[in-house]
């Protein structure tokens, strides 16, 4: 465990896997990485009566005056009621005995009432902030496997593991785990889609409450499909963060290094997510 004080806060960083050993850029690559593919889990979460009250203080009041909506969105809740997902209770409340997403991008606002929202697990203060786990390197693994890489086990035992710890993490069961793999839907044999598409879309379940890592490995295995606005495209969903408008005005090499990329844009490609 490390441990760094911040006046009367503290964030603990647990490293599980690790031995308690942390490696430092001195270390050559293939060592940093061998240990972060067979790591359990690691991540931190923040303790002490300061840390709490900042944390949590910013995120109470929105959640009960309403003015930050947390419905669940409908591609999530489609996909999950399909497979029939033993992480839907465990993650999210029904409305009317079912689980109920929110199209977003709607023109017209909608009551808050009428769709499922997060259960109290996601608002739990001391809930861990997951930098990488298990399950992530497991569905690394698969990939390898996929595209021809030597590193041990199949591409559908290492699926497996990863779907497998991913409902083991959030209160499921060993039962409910192998009978979600056993269905024909969620089967690495016989799921729909190439490898890339299984993969990528357990993956994306996997990493419901990681957005930003969801969203990077949306855009590199280009699954599952997703929503898009009223009145665009699904080539208008963002594949990059724009540079920062500061960087037009004042950075001299902004125009090259915009051309080298192939343009500034929402919609610009970056070169690992074009294979």
């Amino acid at each position: 465990m490390i441990v760094q004080t911040a006046g009367a806060s503290t964030i603990q960083t647990r490293q599980t896997g690790f031995g308690g050993k942390l490696y430092h850029g001195v270390d050559r690559a293939n060592g940093i990485i061998n240990k972060l593919l067979h790591c359990r889990r690691r991540c931190f979460s923040l303790s002490g009566r300061e840390a709490a009250i900042r944390w949590w203080s910013k995120l109470l009041p929105r959640r009960i005056s309403g003015s930050r909506r947390n419905d669940i969105p409908a591609l999530c809740a489609n996909k999950m009621n399909a497979l029939n997902d033993p992480r839907l209770p465990l993650w999210f409340t029904q409305k009317d005995g079912a689980y109920v997403g929110i199209t977003f991008g709607l023109e017209d606002g909608v009551p808050y009432g009428d769709y499922s929202h997060f259960t109290d697990h996601f608002f739990d203060p001391k809930l861990e902030v997951v930098l990488s786990d298990y399950s992530e390197m497991e569905f690394f693994l698969a990939e390898a496997v996929e595209r021809g890489w030597a590193v041990g086990g199949t591409a559908e035992s290492h699926y497996n593991n990863g779907i497998t710890a991913s409902i083991l993490y959030y209160g499921g069961t060993q039962a409910a785990a192998d009978a979600y793999l056993a269905q024909a839907s969620v089967d690495y044999t016989t799921a729909t889609g190439n490898w890339k598409e299984k993969i990528g879309t357990q993956k994306w379940l996997a990493m419901y409450n990681r957005g930003i890592e969801g969203w990077s490995e949306w855009r590199r295995l280009d699954f599952p499909i997703l929503n898009f606005p009223v009145g665009q495209s699904y080539s208008d969903i963002p594949t990059r963060f724009p540079y920062p408008y500061t960087e037009n005005d004042m950075n001299p090499s902004y125009d090259a290094a915009a051309a080298a990329i192939g343009g500034d844009t929402a919609t610009t490609k970056l070169w690992w997510d074009k294979f």
